[in-house]
């Protein structure tokens, strides 16, 4: 319990204050009776030399608590002094303003001590109403015990915070000094610098917006150069060639499924256009070629060996030449066409071939190269490789070769071998597929061709190979351009159609309104005639 409720235990006393304090039991021991019997009466005030008794020894602690202050903070400051020079040795030296304050103020007595009277000070927290005039030195005394434990409290308090705001101060002009110096580097490579023009600062913004642009732009019409992931796991899985990678795919284990649709609708295509070029001859071919040798031979005043010449000329035409049907002269790449307006030629001269020889072998060859393409690349990507090598060899035939006509389905097929070429060299950082059976017999066929057939011609191949290298090169770009085209061209379609739409209603409106308005005035008119 509180050293109050005890009465042996009295503590020590200070000898300077035992004389009042044996006066203060006589002058405790009268206490009213009110003040005994009603405890919410008011609570007397000590006396006054028991409040100087108090403040004398609240403000001697307070002076100790101001030397270990003191002497703490020179310690602190000695060690961050150490910490400084250890870290920085272009730090100041700490301030000696601050020994000389500490100093003054442990030197300076503390006003407590002087003769004159005390200022105003917080009146002393009530006590609980005293039975007797004994117990008021005993708590004095109780409360002179307890006070060095909170003044010791206070001290290391205020000994972290010292520390804390010595720490802090420290850090804080460590960082101004290094951003002051990073301030004057800065300034001093800037001085350093050539003053730069109004010009070249122009300069220099506007390359900077243009860079923008076209990185933008890039963005915008950025195509995918990297092979697709299926491709990406054959060049893996084998990077030997097109034939270990089918190897692979039909044992199950290249993952890639083969996609040969559109490729068989074009072979069949092809055919189909063979078909329909020789179709007016048939007659030729089969029954009427025997009547044809019978009236060479006539002719000939029955010479046996002329009507046999006639026929195999018949049937080595149907192997290496073509003929001039409608089909073939409507459908092929010519001057007069063109300059008709009608460009969808360069196309379809694609399907056209120069005899069954040179069919088949197309075929052999796009039996590889089309499906190739359509499986890694897409549909769109493998017509539009095939298209474009077929319209720059009836170009190249036109312009350059001097011939007013031609056909371009060996120079489409030639030019599709030198597509899959190009993009598997840049798909796979430089390799090329081994040639096959099929690309051998495409390339010794394109140079007989070349030069014994003027409708194919030198420049015709030629003309397909290079439609087929930039086919493998530019063919995302031209099908991003030919889907803004269409889409655009579908765009302005419908605008125009809503426009078409919307002028006949409102025409219709007009004309009601104003048949209405005549039919009003004619009947207003007949109506006051007949009332006048």
């Amino acid at each position: 319990m509180s050293a109050s409720s005890d009465p042996t235990n009295l503590g020590p006393e200070e000898p300077a204050s035992s004389s009042s304090e044996a006066k203060q039991p006589a002058q405790a021991s009268t206490p009213t009776s009110s003040a005994s019997a009603s405890p919410s009466s008011a609570i007397p005030s000590p006396p006054l030399h028991q409040h100087q008794h108090q403040q004398r020894t609240r403000l001697t602690f307070e002076q100790m608590q101001q030397e270990a202050r003191a002497k703490l903070g020179g310690m602190v400051r000695q060690q961050l002094e150490a910490d400084r020079q250890q870290q920085q040795n272009q730090q100041q030296q700490p301030q000696p303003q601050d020994s000389e304050v500490t100093q003054t103020t442990t030197a300076t007595p503390s006003p407590a001590y002087s003769t004159a009277a005390p200022g105003p000070t917080s009146p002393p927290s009530p006590a609980p109403p005293r039975a007797s005039g004994a117990t008021a030195p005993r708590q004095t005394t109780a409360a002179a015990q307890n006070t060095p434990t909170n003044s010791t409290t206070s001290s290391s308090s205020s000994t972290t915070s010292t520390s804390t705001s010595s720490t802090t101060s420290s850090v804080s002009d460590t960082a101004g000094a290094t951003v002051a110096a990073d301030d004057a580097q800065q300034q001093q490579q800037q001085e350093q610098q050539p003053p730069v023009s109004e010009w070249e600062e122009t300069r220099q913004e506007w390359a900077e917006m243009w860079q923008r642009i076209r990185v933008r732009w890039r963005h915008f019409v950025e195509r995918p150069l990297d092979p697709p992931s299926p491709q990406e796991h054959t060049r893996q899985a084998q990077p030997d060639g097109a034939a270990g990678a089918e190897a692979t795919a039909e044992a199950g284990g290249g993952g890639v499924k083969r996609q040969a649709f559109v490729s068989r609708v074009v072979q069949l295509a092809c055919v189909a256009v063979f078909v329909a070029q020789w179709a007016p001859l048939a007659h030729v071919l089969t029954g009427g070629a025997a009547a044809a040798q019978e009236a060479a031979a006539a002719a000939a005043g029955g010479s046996t060996t002329a009507a046999a010449a006639a026929g195999r000329e018949v049937w080595l035409a149907l192997l290496v030449a073509s003929p001039p049907t409608p089909l073939t002269l409507s459908w092929q790449t010519d001057a007069i066409s063109l300059s008709a307006g009608q460009y969808g030629s360069l196309l379809t001269s694609s399907l056209l071939h120069s005899g069954l020889v040179s069919l088949l072998v197309s075929l052999a060859s796009l039996e590889e190269t089309l499906p190739w393409l359509e499986t890694l690349d897409g549909f769109m990507i493998m017509l539009l490789s095939y298209g474009m090598a077929g319209a720059v060899a009836g170009l190249t035939q036109l312009f350059l070769g001097g011939q007013a006509t031609g056909i371009a389905g060996l120079a489409a097929a030639l030019g599709t071998e030198v597509a899959v070429g190009v993009r598997c060299w840049r798909y796979t950082g430089g390799q090329l597929l081994p040639p096959t059976p099929a690309c051998v017999a495409l390339l010794g066929l394109s140079g007989l061709m070349a030069a014994y057939q003027p409708l194919v011609g030198t420049w015709g191949i030629l003309g397909g190979i290079l439609g087929g290298a930039l086919s493998a090169v530019l063919a995302y770009d031209i099908l991003y351009v030919m889907r803004v085209v269409i889409a655009v061209t579908i765009l302005l379609g419908l605008g125009a159609w809503n426009l078409l739409s919307w002028l006949p209603r409102v025409l219709f409106r007009l004309v009601v309104g104003l048949v209405a308005v005549v039919w009003g005035t004619g009947v207003a008119v007949v109506q006051a005639l007949r009332g006048v």
